[in-house]
């Protein structure tokens, strides 16, 4: 059995049977010493020795297709015989469609008869492998208690399952982490590390990265599922804050909503008078205070200064006007002694 064409040969044309003398399986072979006629001939004893089937009538060529899954678990070869003469055949179905993810092996064999004084029979083999792979790169948990789906940084008390939609050659791996107690208070510790698997349940209290690799795509998908009640690792998946962060915050009076949120504490309120009291709260004295009024306290200084300064200005003005009044005599007399001498 031939595998292939020789290289100085190559497949012309399958005439379409119109001429009355020409025969619808007859096959134009062009090569360098000119050209030769074959024709695709039924197989009545056909058989492969690659998927060992046994003999059989392969007909006008016999296509063979084996499946193996994700396990490298061989399936029984699907023969399709008589299958060039079907897809010669108008308004034949001759499409395989294969969706299933897995690796596939196709094999088409066929018999061809040289048309001479001798017959020479000649059988024929194409083969080739090809393999089916989902480019999706997800994992689906769905709660436990009540079937619907978490999406990333849910919680939920009953637990989830892991649902990997049938994509068989994903890398799906699975942590959890719980809380512990320690010199430093609580802190995480890593309880799994490995791989997950499809339908499975994580029930145990804890928080669990679900990370999903295609290596065929080369893409990451990362999710986290909180399971459990601890208001510690609510807050940690809903804000995102560290562990002694949170401690620190819960420390200092912060409360954590079952929702994961946190209120930080406030400060506390006035103590209210009891109902039916009119009085009002008297004011306290100021221990400060010099008893003369409340005073802003560093306004002292500049009071005395502007004292001063108002002190200093009349005593200027006082020295200003007697020497004024001192003068006018002196200058009275002088006046009298001129107008004398004139």
């Amino acid at each position: 059995m031939a595998e292939k064409q020789s290289n100085k040969d190559r497949l012309k044309e399958i005439t379409d049977g119109k001429a009355e003398d020409v025969s619808p399986w007859k096959i134009v072979m062009v090569s360098d010493g000119g050209t030769k006629c074959d024709y695709i001939t039924a197989d009545s004893e056909g058989y492969d020795q690659y998927f060992e089937t046994p003999k059989m009538n392969f007909g006008r060529g016999a296509l063979i297709i084996r499946y193996t899954d994700y396990n490298n678990v061989k399936a029984e070869p699907t023969i399709y015989t008589n299958y060039l003469e079907a897809n010669a055949t108008v308004g034949a179905d001759t499409k395989v469609q294969l969706f299933e993810e897995g690796d596939y092996e196709v094999a088409l064999d066929y018999e061809v008869t040289n048309d001479q004084l001798l017959d020479t029979i000649g059988h024929y083999r194409i083969f080739f492998k090809f393999s089916v792979r989902n480019g999706n790169c997800m994992a689906y948990p769905f709660d436990v208690g009540t079937g619907s789906e978490l999406t990333n940084s849910a919680m939920t008390e009953t637990g989830f399952r892991l649902d990997l939609a049938k994509s068989r050659y994903l890398k799906v791996n699975i942590k959890r982490e719980v809380l512990k107690d320690s010199a430093d208070g609580l802190v995480e510790d890593i309880r799994f590390n490995g791989p997950a698997k499809d339908g499975a349940e994580y029930t145990d209290e804890g928080i669990y990265t679900i990370t999903v690799h295609n290596e065929y795509t080369n893409q990451f998908t990362v999710k986290k599922i909180y399971v459990g009640t601890n208001n510690i690792l609510r807050a940690y998946m809903t804000t995102g804050l560290s562990i002694p962060e949170i401690n620190d915050l819960v420390g200092q009076g912060a409360t954590i909503s079952d929702d994961g949120t946190i209120q930080l504490a406030s400060a506390t309120p006035p103590a209210e008078l009891p109902e039916g009291s009119d009085s009002k709260p008297e004011s306290q004295p100021d221990p400060n205070s010099n008893g003369a009024g409340d005073k802003t306290p560093g306004t002292e200084f500049p009071v005395m200064a502007g004292c001063l300064g108002a002190a200093v200005c009349i005593v200027l003005i006082l020295i200003l006007v007697l020497k004024e009044r001192s003068a006018r005599p002196e200058q009275e007399e002088f006046n009298e002694k001129g107008g004398d001498e004139r």
